[in-house]
Protein backbone atom coordinates (compact mmCIF):
# COMPACT_ATOMS: atom_id res chain seq x y z
CA UNK A 1 0.00 0.00 0.00
CA UNK A 2 1.43 3.39 -1.07
CA UNK A 3 2.52 5.34 2.08
CA UNK A 4 1.01 8.39 0.29
CA UNK A 5 -2.47 9.32 1.89
CA UNK A 6 -5.39 8.92 -0.65
CA UNK A 7 -8.71 10.71 -0.61
CA UNK A 8 -12.55 8.94 -0.01
CA UNK A 9 -12.36 8.76 -3.97
CA UNK A 10 -8.59 6.67 -4.45
CA UNK A 11 -7.20 9.90 -5.41
CA UNK A 12 -4.57 11.86 -3.92
CA UNK A 13 -5.65 14.90 -0.99
CA UNK A 14 -5.19 18.48 -2.05
CA UNK A 15 -2.55 19.96 0.18
CA UNK A 16 -3.93 21.96 2.83
CA UNK A 17 -4.15 25.56 2.38
CA UNK A 18 -1.53 27.72 4.23
CA UNK A 19 -3.33 29.95 7.01
CA UNK A 20 -3.40 33.19 5.86
CA UNK A 21 -0.72 35.88 7.59
CA UNK A 22 -2.67 38.36 9.99
CA UNK A 23 -3.01 41.71 8.71
CA UNK A 24 -0.89 44.45 9.71
CA UNK A 25 -1.98 46.43 12.79
CA UNK A 26 -4.98 49.29 11.63
CA UNK A 27 -5.28 47.93 8.09
CA UNK A 28 -7.97 46.02 6.12
CA UNK A 29 -11.57 45.88 6.17
CA UNK A 30 -14.15 45.07 8.58
CA UNK A 31 -17.35 43.23 8.23
CA UNK A 32 -19.58 44.21 10.90
CA UNK A 33 -23.41 43.13 12.24
CA UNK A 34 -25.35 45.31 14.49
CA UNK A 35 -28.81 44.40 16.12
CA UNK A 36 -31.08 47.27 17.80
CA UNK A 37 -34.49 47.70 18.79
CA UNK A 38 -37.19 47.81 15.56
CA UNK A 39 -40.21 49.42 17.14
CA UNK A 40 -41.77 46.31 16.56
CA UNK A 41 -42.54 43.44 18.90
CA UNK A 42 -42.29 44.06 22.00
CA UNK A 43 -41.12 47.41 21.21
CA UNK A 44 -44.28 48.54 19.39
CA UNK A 45 -46.04 51.92 20.52
CA UNK A 46 -42.83 52.82 22.72
CA UNK A 47 -41.41 55.97 22.31
CA UNK A 48 -37.07 54.55 21.69
CA UNK A 49 -35.03 58.04 21.79
CA UNK A 50 -31.20 57.40 20.38
CA UNK A 51 -29.51 57.09 23.74
CA UNK A 52 -32.00 54.02 24.83
CA UNK A 53 -31.53 52.12 20.84
CA UNK A 54 -27.21 52.58 21.22
CA UNK A 55 -27.39 51.36 24.81
CA UNK A 56 -29.49 47.63 23.58
CA UNK A 57 -27.51 47.87 20.34
CA UNK A 58 -25.51 44.42 19.63
CA UNK A 59 -22.16 44.43 18.09
CA UNK A 60 -20.98 41.52 15.88
CA UNK A 61 -17.79 41.51 14.09
CA UNK A 62 -17.99 39.35 10.95
CA UNK A 63 -14.47 39.43 9.94
CA UNK A 64 -11.33 42.01 8.88
CA UNK A 65 -10.61 41.23 5.06
CA UNK A 66 -7.67 42.51 3.04
CA UNK A 67 -9.70 44.20 -0.05
CA UNK A 68 -12.76 45.79 -0.01
CA UNK A 69 -13.80 43.47 -2.14
CA UNK A 70 -13.31 40.17 0.17
CA UNK A 71 -15.07 42.34 2.29
CA UNK A 72 -18.20 43.12 0.14
CA UNK A 73 -18.37 39.37 -0.95
CA UNK A 74 -18.54 38.10 2.92
CA UNK A 75 -21.33 40.98 3.81
CA UNK A 76 -23.28 39.24 0.82
CA UNK A 77 -22.72 35.94 2.38
CA UNK A 78 -23.48 37.37 6.02
CA UNK A 79 -26.99 39.15 4.71
CA UNK A 80 -27.71 35.67 2.80
CA UNK A 81 -27.42 33.70 5.84
CA UNK A 82 -29.40 36.19 7.71
CA UNK A 83 -33.31 34.48 8.04
CA UNK A 84 -34.41 38.50 8.08
CA UNK A 85 -33.18 38.92 4.42
CA UNK A 86 -34.84 35.68 3.18
CA UNK A 87 -37.10 35.89 0.45
CA UNK A 88 -36.11 39.76 -1.02
CA UNK A 89 -32.50 40.65 0.49
CA UNK A 90 -30.92 39.48 -2.87
CA UNK A 91 -33.31 40.81 -5.08
CA UNK A 92 -33.51 43.76 -3.60
CA UNK A 93 -29.85 44.58 -3.36
CA UNK A 94 -28.34 42.31 -5.94
CA UNK A 95 -24.94 43.39 -6.55
CA UNK A 96 -25.20 46.56 -4.60
CA UNK A 97 -22.29 46.92 -1.71
CA UNK A 98 -23.26 47.40 1.77
CA UNK A 99 -24.59 48.44 4.02
CA UNK A 100 -27.80 46.41 4.20
CA UNK A 101 -30.90 46.83 6.20
CA UNK A 102 -33.60 44.64 7.22
CA UNK A 103 -35.88 47.85 7.62
CA UNK A 104 -35.91 48.10 3.84
CA UNK A 105 -38.37 45.07 3.75
CA UNK A 106 -41.61 46.33 3.30
CA UNK A 107 -43.42 43.56 4.50
CA UNK A 108 -41.10 43.45 7.89
CA UNK A 109 -42.74 40.61 10.15
CA UNK A 110 -44.56 42.87 12.92
CA UNK A 111 -43.41 40.38 15.51
CA UNK A 112 -39.23 41.12 15.29
CA UNK A 113 -37.66 42.62 18.27
CA UNK A 114 -34.91 43.74 16.43
CA UNK A 115 -33.86 45.30 13.15
CA UNK A 116 -29.97 44.42 11.53
CA UNK A 117 -27.48 46.47 9.34
CA UNK A 118 -24.98 44.73 7.96
CA UNK A 119 -21.75 47.59 6.72
CA UNK A 120 -18.10 47.53 6.42
CA UNK A 121 -15.59 49.66 8.19
CA UNK A 122 -12.17 50.95 6.78
CA UNK A 123 -9.95 50.05 9.47
CA UNK A 124 -7.17 52.31 8.16
CA UNK A 125 -9.24 55.73 7.32
CA UNK A 126 -11.23 54.87 10.97
CA UNK A 127 -7.64 54.71 12.47
CA UNK A 128 -6.46 58.45 11.02
CA UNK A 129 -9.83 59.93 12.20
CA UNK A 130 -9.30 58.53 15.45
CA UNK A 131 -5.67 59.61 16.01
CA UNK A 132 -6.84 63.22 14.77
CA UNK A 133 -9.96 63.07 17.27
CA UNK A 134 -7.37 62.01 20.49
CA UNK A 135 -4.62 64.75 19.42
CA UNK A 136 -7.42 67.60 19.19
CA UNK A 137 -8.99 66.46 22.47
CA UNK A 138 -5.60 66.24 24.09
CA UNK A 139 -4.83 69.71 23.24
CA UNK A 140 -8.28 71.09 24.28
CA UNK A 141 -8.49 73.73 26.50
CA UNK A 142 -9.92 73.04 30.59
CA UNK A 143 -13.17 74.90 30.66
CA UNK A 144 -12.37 78.46 32.15
CA UNK A 145 -12.95 79.14 35.71
CA UNK A 146 -12.69 81.86 37.97
CA UNK A 147 -9.93 82.28 40.14
CA UNK A 148 -9.26 83.40 43.60
CA UNK A 149 -7.64 86.97 43.56
CA UNK A 150 -4.35 87.21 46.30
CA UNK A 151 -3.25 90.15 48.34
CA UNK A 152 0.50 90.99 48.83
CA UNK A 153 2.10 90.99 52.45
CA UNK A 154 4.54 93.10 52.98
CA UNK A 155 7.24 90.37 54.40
CA UNK A 156 9.62 90.22 51.94
CA UNK A 157 7.32 90.57 48.51
CA UNK A 158 5.36 87.00 49.81
CA UNK A 159 2.16 86.61 47.60
CA UNK A 160 -0.56 85.53 50.92
CA UNK A 161 -4.04 85.09 50.03
CA UNK A 162 -5.58 86.75 53.62
CA UNK A 163 -4.13 90.29 54.56
CA UNK A 164 -3.78 92.02 57.91
CA UNK A 165 -6.96 93.00 59.33
CA UNK A 166 -8.68 89.91 57.97
CA UNK A 167 -11.75 88.71 60.16
CA UNK A 168 -12.37 85.32 61.72
CA UNK A 169 -14.96 83.81 63.96
CA UNK A 170 -13.95 80.06 65.41
CA UNK A 171 -16.14 78.37 67.71
CA UNK A 172 -15.27 76.93 71.17
CA UNK A 173 -17.29 74.49 73.31
CA UNK A 174 -19.89 75.73 70.68
CA UNK A 175 -19.54 79.73 71.51
CA UNK A 176 -18.28 81.82 68.24
CA UNK A 177 -14.82 84.19 69.01
CA UNK A 178 -14.06 86.49 67.00
CA UNK A 179 -10.51 87.39 65.81
CA UNK A 180 -8.20 88.95 62.94
CA UNK A 181 -4.79 88.24 61.09
CA UNK A 182 -2.04 90.26 62.87
CA UNK A 183 0.88 88.96 61.08
CA UNK A 184 2.12 86.62 58.93
CA UNK A 185 5.41 84.42 59.15
CA UNK A 186 6.64 83.87 55.60
CA UNK A 187 8.95 81.41 56.61
CA UNK A 188 7.09 79.11 58.46
CA UNK A 189 3.67 79.78 56.38
CA UNK A 190 1.38 81.00 59.51
CA UNK A 191 -0.48 83.49 59.91
CA UNK A 192 -1.09 84.52 63.61
CA UNK A 193 -4.47 85.21 64.67
CA UNK A 194 -5.19 87.64 67.89
CA UNK A 195 -8.79 87.00 69.64
CA UNK A 196 -11.17 89.70 71.12
CA UNK A 197 -10.39 88.35 74.19
CA UNK A 198 -6.55 88.58 73.96
CA UNK A 199 -6.26 85.37 73.08
CA UNK A 200 -3.87 84.20 70.25
CA UNK A 201 -2.95 81.53 67.99
CA UNK A 202 -1.41 80.30 64.42
CA UNK A 203 -3.40 79.48 61.64
CA UNK A 204 -2.66 77.77 58.04
CA UNK A 205 -3.72 79.50 55.17
CA UNK A 206 -6.71 76.92 54.67
CA UNK A 207 -7.66 77.55 58.17
CA UNK A 208 -8.26 81.04 57.81
CA UNK A 209 -10.07 80.18 54.50
CA UNK A 210 -12.28 77.66 56.62
CA UNK A 211 -13.31 80.21 59.55
CA UNK A 212 -12.95 83.83 57.26
CA UNK A 213 -16.03 86.21 57.79
CA UNK A 214 -14.14 89.06 55.56
CA UNK A 215 -11.24 90.96 54.77
CA UNK A 216 -9.98 94.48 55.10
CA UNK A 217 -11.54 96.75 51.77
CA UNK A 218 -8.38 98.30 50.36
CA UNK A 219 -8.01 102.34 50.47
CA UNK A 220 -5.11 104.21 50.42
CA UNK A 221 -3.73 104.27 53.74
CA UNK A 222 -3.75 100.27 53.00
CA UNK A 223 -0.23 99.06 52.52
CA UNK A 224 -0.16 95.73 53.43
CA UNK A 225 -2.65 94.06 51.10
CA UNK A 226 -4.31 94.76 47.60
CA UNK A 227 -8.06 94.55 47.43
CA UNK A 228 -9.98 91.32 49.17
CA UNK A 229 -10.25 88.52 47.52
CA UNK A 230 -13.95 88.35 49.00
CA UNK A 231 -16.69 90.13 49.68
CA UNK A 232 -16.99 92.11 52.87
CA UNK A 233 -19.82 90.47 54.90
CA UNK A 234 -21.14 91.54 58.45
CA UNK A 235 -19.36 90.53 61.71
CA UNK A 236 -21.38 88.17 63.62
CA UNK A 237 -22.84 88.54 67.18
CA UNK A 238 -22.34 86.31 69.75
CA UNK A 239 -25.76 84.60 69.40
CA UNK A 240 -25.69 83.77 65.94
CA UNK A 241 -23.33 81.21 64.31
CA UNK A 242 -20.79 83.78 61.82
CA UNK A 243 -21.57 84.27 58.12
CA UNK A 244 -18.99 82.68 55.88
CA UNK A 245 -18.05 82.83 51.99
CA UNK A 246 -17.77 79.07 52.14
CA UNK A 247 -21.00 77.51 50.44
CA UNK A 248 -22.37 73.95 50.73
CA UNK A 249 -25.57 72.31 50.07
CA UNK A 250 -27.69 72.25 46.38
CA UNK A 251 -26.80 74.69 44.06
CA UNK A 252 -28.95 76.25 40.64
CA UNK A 253 -27.40 76.34 37.29
CA UNK A 254 -26.41 74.12 34.44
CA UNK A 255 -23.25 72.23 34.77
CA UNK A 256 -21.76 70.79 31.61
CA UNK A 257 -19.51 68.16 31.31
CA UNK A 258 -15.63 68.48 30.59
CA UNK A 259 -15.96 65.30 28.07
CA UNK A 260 -11.45 65.76 27.60
CA UNK A 261 -10.95 65.59 31.09
CA UNK A 262 -9.09 62.58 31.08
CA UNK A 263 -7.21 62.81 27.66
CA UNK A 264 -5.75 66.21 28.73
CA UNK A 265 -4.43 65.07 32.26
CA UNK A 266 -2.88 60.89 31.79
CA UNK A 267 -3.33 58.74 34.77
CA UNK A 268 0.17 58.87 36.37
CA UNK A 269 -0.42 55.41 37.98
CA UNK A 270 1.60 53.13 35.07
CA UNK A 271 -0.59 50.74 33.07
CA UNK A 272 -3.62 52.52 31.71
CA UNK A 273 -4.42 53.36 28.07
CA UNK A 274 -6.27 56.70 26.38
CA UNK A 275 -9.13 56.19 24.52
CA UNK A 276 -11.57 58.45 23.37
CA UNK A 277 -14.88 59.16 25.54
CA UNK A 278 -17.11 57.73 22.90
CA UNK A 279 -15.46 54.38 23.26
CA UNK A 280 -16.91 53.57 26.30
CA UNK A 281 -19.80 51.12 27.31
CA UNK A 282 -22.46 50.89 24.68
CA UNK A 283 -24.67 54.49 26.04
CA UNK A 284 -24.02 57.69 24.89
CA UNK A 285 -20.93 58.94 23.65
CA UNK A 286 -21.07 62.15 25.51
CA UNK A 287 -23.35 64.48 27.95
CA UNK A 288 -24.74 64.21 31.26
CA UNK A 289 -25.82 60.22 30.12
CA UNK A 290 -21.82 59.13 29.37
CA UNK A 291 -19.86 56.73 30.81
CA UNK A 292 -17.14 59.25 30.83
CA UNK A 293 -19.35 61.62 32.75
CA UNK A 294 -19.98 59.24 35.32
CA UNK A 295 -16.14 58.70 36.23
CA UNK A 296 -16.47 62.46 36.06
CA UNK A 297 -18.94 62.69 38.94
CA UNK A 298 -16.96 60.01 40.91
CA UNK A 299 -13.56 61.86 40.68
CA UNK A 300 -14.87 65.39 40.90
CA UNK A 301 -16.90 64.55 44.70
CA UNK A 302 -13.24 62.86 45.86
CA UNK A 303 -11.92 66.75 44.58
CA UNK A 304 -14.97 68.55 46.58
CA UNK A 305 -13.87 66.13 49.78
CA UNK A 306 -10.11 67.64 48.85
CA UNK A 307 -10.77 70.81 48.53
CA UNK A 308 -12.83 70.73 51.75
CA UNK A 309 -10.34 69.01 53.99
CA UNK A 310 -7.36 70.10 52.47
CA UNK A 311 -8.17 73.80 51.30
CA UNK A 312 -10.74 74.81 53.69
CA UNK A 313 -13.72 74.73 50.36
CA UNK A 314 -17.23 74.50 51.31
CA UNK A 315 -18.70 71.60 49.64
CA UNK A 316 -21.38 72.10 46.90
CA UNK A 317 -23.45 70.21 44.02
CA UNK A 318 -26.14 69.77 41.76
CA UNK A 319 -28.32 67.16 40.68
CA UNK A 320 -29.94 66.45 37.67
CA UNK A 321 -32.73 63.72 36.00
CA UNK A 322 -31.75 61.31 33.56
CA UNK A 323 -34.52 59.05 31.69
CA UNK A 324 -34.75 55.87 33.15
CA UNK A 325 -32.69 56.57 36.40
CA UNK A 326 -35.48 57.26 39.21
CA UNK A 327 -32.98 59.01 41.97
CA UNK A 328 -31.88 62.56 40.88
CA UNK A 329 -27.99 62.11 39.54
CA UNK A 330 -25.55 63.83 41.87
CA UNK A 331 -22.69 66.06 40.79
CA UNK A 332 -20.44 67.63 43.28
CA UNK A 333 -19.11 71.47 42.01
CA UNK A 334 -15.00 70.94 43.31
CA UNK A 335 -13.29 74.02 43.53
CA UNK A 336 -10.52 72.16 42.11
CA UNK A 337 -10.71 69.02 40.48
CA UNK A 338 -8.10 66.62 38.47
CA UNK A 339 -6.99 69.65 36.05
CA UNK A 340 -5.69 71.17 38.76
CA UNK A 341 -4.14 68.65 40.17
CA UNK A 342 -2.96 66.11 37.42
CA UNK A 343 0.88 66.56 38.20
CA UNK A 344 0.25 66.56 42.15
CA UNK A 345 2.44 64.19 43.61
CA UNK A 346 0.57 64.41 46.80
CA UNK A 347 -2.78 62.80 44.96
CA UNK A 348 -2.68 59.09 43.98
CA UNK A 349 -5.96 59.38 41.78
CA UNK A 350 -7.01 55.72 40.28
CA UNK A 351 -10.46 57.29 39.68
CA UNK A 352 -9.32 57.56 36.02
CA UNK A 353 -10.41 56.65 32.42
CA UNK A 354 -6.81 55.78 31.82
CA UNK A 355 -7.29 52.74 33.99
CA UNK A 356 -10.72 51.39 32.76
CA UNK A 357 -10.57 48.25 29.69
CA UNK A 358 -13.17 50.40 27.01
CA UNK A 359 -14.73 47.96 25.68
CA UNK A 360 -15.33 45.45 29.15
CA UNK A 361 -14.98 48.01 32.00
CA UNK A 362 -12.60 45.96 34.06
CA UNK A 363 -9.76 47.50 35.82
CA UNK A 364 -5.84 47.75 34.36
CA UNK A 365 -4.63 48.69 37.90
CA UNK A 366 -2.64 46.48 39.82
CA UNK A 367 -1.14 46.50 42.90
CA UNK A 368 2.55 46.80 41.98
CA UNK A 369 1.57 49.80 39.78
CA UNK A 370 -0.56 51.21 42.44
CA UNK A 371 2.30 51.21 45.40
CA UNK A 372 4.54 52.55 42.59
CA UNK A 373 2.71 55.63 43.12
CA UNK A 374 2.46 56.30 46.55
CA UNK A 375 5.40 57.85 48.57
CA UNK A 376 5.51 59.19 52.35
CA UNK A 377 3.91 62.49 50.97
CA UNK A 378 1.14 61.17 49.66
CA UNK A 379 -1.79 63.08 51.18
CA UNK A 380 -4.77 61.57 49.31
CA UNK A 381 -5.70 58.23 47.65
CA UNK A 382 -8.69 57.62 45.26
CA UNK A 383 -9.57 54.10 44.18
CA UNK A 384 -11.78 52.67 41.82
CA UNK A 385 -13.28 49.05 40.64
CA UNK A 386 -9.88 47.10 41.10
CA UNK A 387 -9.92 43.74 40.51
CA UNK A 388 -8.79 41.89 43.48
CA UNK A 389 -7.36 39.42 41.48
CA UNK A 390 -4.75 41.86 40.08
CA UNK A 391 -4.85 44.38 43.15
CA UNK A 392 -5.39 42.77 46.71
CA UNK A 393 -6.77 44.31 49.51
CA UNK A 394 -3.07 44.00 51.45
CA UNK A 395 -1.41 46.36 48.38
CA UNK A 396 -3.96 49.09 49.96
CA UNK A 397 -3.37 48.79 53.04
CA UNK A 398 0.76 48.63 52.37
CA UNK A 399 -0.05 52.19 50.83
CA UNK A 400 -1.62 53.08 53.57
CA UNK A 401 0.60 52.16 55.88
CA UNK A 402 3.28 54.57 53.81
CA UNK A 403 1.77 57.47 53.72
CA UNK A 404 -0.56 57.28 57.62
CA UNK A 405 0.97 60.24 59.08
CA UNK A 406 0.40 62.38 56.36
CA UNK A 407 -2.74 60.62 54.77
CA UNK A 408 -5.83 63.19 54.87
CA UNK A 409 -8.24 62.28 52.63
CA UNK A 410 -8.83 58.29 51.07
CA UNK A 411 -11.80 56.79 48.98
CA UNK A 412 -12.96 53.43 47.78
CA UNK A 413 -15.51 53.49 44.66
CA UNK A 414 -17.00 49.72 43.65
CA UNK A 415 -14.11 47.99 45.60
CA UNK A 416 -14.25 45.48 48.34
CA UNK A 417 -13.87 46.91 51.72
CA UNK A 418 -11.60 45.28 54.18
CA UNK A 419 -11.63 45.25 58.01
CA UNK A 420 -8.08 45.41 57.62
CA UNK A 421 -8.23 48.15 55.34
CA UNK A 422 -10.59 50.08 57.69
CA UNK A 423 -8.05 49.13 60.58
CA UNK A 424 -5.37 51.13 58.64
CA UNK A 425 -7.04 53.94 58.46
CA UNK A 426 -8.12 54.42 62.17
CA UNK A 427 -4.30 54.76 62.28
CA UNK A 428 -3.89 57.63 60.38
CA UNK A 429 -3.85 60.76 62.85
CA UNK A 430 -4.43 63.29 60.54
CA UNK A 431 -7.20 61.66 58.22
CA UNK A 432 -9.78 64.24 57.12
CA UNK A 433 -12.20 62.66 54.50
CA UNK A 434 -13.15 59.05 53.91
CA UNK A 435 -15.61 58.17 51.04
CA UNK A 436 -16.85 54.62 50.71
CA UNK A 437 -19.34 54.27 47.92
CA UNK A 438 -20.74 51.22 45.59
CA UNK A 439 -18.75 49.12 47.70
CA UNK A 440 -18.62 45.51 48.98
CA UNK A 441 -17.43 45.22 52.24
CA UNK A 442 -15.66 42.16 54.09
CA UNK A 443 -16.02 44.55 57.49
CA UNK A 444 -18.86 46.01 59.47
CA UNK A 445 -20.06 48.29 61.47
CA UNK A 446 -17.87 47.60 64.43
CA UNK A 447 -14.82 48.17 62.06
CA UNK A 448 -16.04 52.09 61.05
CA UNK A 449 -16.45 52.90 64.55
CA UNK A 450 -13.06 53.30 65.44
CA UNK A 451 -11.63 55.80 62.35
CA UNK A 452 -14.66 57.99 63.90
CA UNK A 453 -13.48 57.98 67.52
CA UNK A 454 -9.44 57.95 66.51
CA UNK A 455 -9.05 60.15 63.72
CA UNK A 456 -9.88 63.45 65.55
CA UNK A 457 -9.98 65.81 62.67
CA UNK A 458 -12.23 63.62 60.14
CA UNK A 459 -14.44 66.87 58.40
CA UNK A 460 -15.75 64.53 55.70
CA UNK A 461 -18.11 60.97 56.16
CA UNK A 462 -19.55 60.29 53.03
CA UNK A 463 -20.53 56.30 53.14
CA UNK A 464 -23.53 55.03 51.30
CA UNK A 465 -25.78 51.71 51.75
CA UNK A 466 -23.57 49.30 49.26
CA UNK A 467 -20.85 49.53 52.15
CA UNK A 468 -22.90 47.92 54.37
CA UNK A 469 -21.72 49.78 56.73
CA UNK A 470 -23.17 52.55 59.52
CA UNK A 471 -25.04 51.12 61.64
CA UNK A 472 -25.80 51.37 65.73
CA UNK A 473 -21.96 51.80 66.73
CA UNK A 474 -20.77 54.48 64.01
CA UNK A 475 -24.45 56.67 65.16
CA UNK A 476 -22.75 55.97 68.66
CA UNK A 477 -19.20 56.78 67.81
CA UNK A 478 -20.53 59.89 66.64
CA UNK A 479 -21.72 60.66 70.15
CA UNK A 480 -18.70 60.08 71.94
CA UNK A 481 -16.79 62.78 73.71
CA UNK A 482 -14.00 64.20 71.42
CA UNK A 483 -14.90 62.03 68.21
CA UNK A 484 -14.66 64.29 65.20
CA UNK A 485 -15.62 67.67 66.37
CA UNK A 486 -14.69 69.69 62.81
CA UNK A 487 -16.95 67.02 61.20
CA UNK A 488 -18.90 69.33 58.39
CA UNK A 489 -19.90 66.90 55.81
CA UNK A 490 -22.23 63.64 56.59
CA UNK A 491 -23.61 61.86 53.75
CA UNK A 492 -24.63 58.69 55.47
CA UNK A 493 -27.14 56.05 52.97
CA UNK A 494 -28.36 53.00 54.91
CA UNK A 495 -31.89 51.55 54.77
CA UNK A 496 -33.68 48.31 54.71
CA UNK A 497 -36.92 47.42 53.69
CA UNK A 498 -39.04 45.24 55.98
CA UNK A 499 -42.87 45.04 57.94
CA UNK A 500 -44.72 46.56 54.93
CA UNK A 501 -42.22 49.87 54.51
CA UNK A 502 -39.17 50.69 52.64
CA UNK A 503 -36.28 53.08 53.06
CA UNK A 504 -36.24 52.18 56.61
CA UNK A 505 -33.21 53.57 58.77
CA UNK A 506 -30.95 50.89 59.96
CA UNK A 507 -30.45 51.19 63.42
CA UNK A 508 -31.98 52.71 66.87
CA UNK A 509 -33.85 55.93 65.29
CA UNK A 510 -33.61 57.38 68.96
CA UNK A 511 -29.91 57.10 68.82
CA UNK A 512 -29.36 58.61 65.02
CA UNK A 513 -31.45 61.17 66.06
CA UNK A 514 -29.33 61.91 69.36
CA UNK A 515 -26.11 61.73 67.33
CA UNK A 516 -27.22 64.46 64.58
CA UNK A 517 -28.60 67.08 67.13
CA UNK A 518 -25.45 66.96 68.87
CA UNK A 519 -23.98 68.64 66.03
CA UNK A 520 -26.23 71.10 64.97
CA UNK A 521 -23.67 73.64 65.40
CA UNK A 522 -20.76 71.97 63.43
CA UNK A 523 -22.46 70.05 60.27
CA UNK A 524 -22.85 72.04 57.39
CA UNK A 525 -23.91 69.19 55.23
CA UNK A 526 -25.94 66.55 56.71
CA UNK A 527 -27.91 64.04 54.30
CA UNK A 528 -29.47 61.00 55.60
CA UNK A 529 -30.67 58.48 53.66
CA UNK A 530 -31.20 60.54 50.13
CA UNK A 531 -34.55 60.15 48.43
CA UNK A 532 -35.20 60.02 44.74
CA UNK A 533 -35.12 63.74 45.13
CA UNK A 534 -31.51 63.66 46.80
CA UNK A 535 -33.95 65.18 49.86
CA UNK A 536 -33.08 63.98 53.51
CA UNK A 537 -34.83 61.59 55.42
CA UNK A 538 -33.91 63.59 58.30
CA UNK A 539 -33.21 67.66 59.09
CA UNK A 540 -31.80 68.51 62.14
CA UNK A 541 -34.01 70.88 63.61
CA UNK A 542 -36.88 70.60 60.88
CA UNK A 543 -40.56 69.97 61.55
CA UNK A 544 -42.12 66.59 61.82
CA UNK A 545 -42.39 65.97 58.14
CA UNK A 546 -38.84 66.33 57.79
CA UNK A 547 -37.83 63.18 60.27
CA UNK A 548 -38.48 60.55 57.66
CA UNK A 549 -36.40 57.44 59.13
CA UNK A 550 -39.10 55.30 59.51
CA UNK A 551 -39.42 55.06 55.94
CA UNK A 552 -42.66 54.92 53.58
CA UNK A 553 -45.14 52.63 53.79
CA UNK A 554 -45.52 49.88 51.20
CA UNK A 555 -48.70 49.43 49.09
CA UNK A 556 -47.69 46.52 46.98
CA UNK A 557 -45.63 43.79 49.14
CA UNK A 558 -44.88 41.57 46.20
CA UNK A 559 -42.37 44.12 44.31
CA UNK A 560 -40.09 43.64 47.37
CA UNK A 561 -39.16 39.87 46.79
CA UNK A 562 -42.10 39.00 49.84
CA UNK A 563 -39.33 40.04 52.90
Amino acid sequence: MSSKTKSAKGGKSKPKAKPKAPLPPNTGYRVVTESYPSGRGCYYGQDLDEDYVKACTVRRVVGVYATNAEAVKAARAERDSDCQFDEWGQEYYGDRPPPYYTFDDDDANPDDDEDTTIFIEDVAKQHRVREAKLAQAKASKSPARKKNKTTASAAAGEVTTYATGTKISRDFDGKPFAGEVVSYDANAKFYKIRYKDGDEEEMTENEVKRYLVEQPKADGNDTSSAAPAAKAQKEPTSTSKPASPRTFGPQKGNFKPDENRFLRNPCRIEGGTQNLPGEYGNGPSSGKSSFEYLIQRLSDRNYAMRGLCLDGDGAKYTSYSQARVVTRCLAFLPSTDLNDHAKDDTVVDAIHLDLINPKTGESYLTGENFLKAVSPDVECIFLNSYDTKQMASSAIVEAIDICKDNLKCFSITEGIVTKEILSALANCPNLRGLTLSMTKTHAGDADLAPIITSCPDLRWLFIDETSGLFRDASWQALLNDGACPDLEVLWVDSTENGDGRRNVARGDHDLIRRALNARKDVLRLCMVNPDTKLESRYVIGGAKKTDRLHGEKVKNDFMFGGW
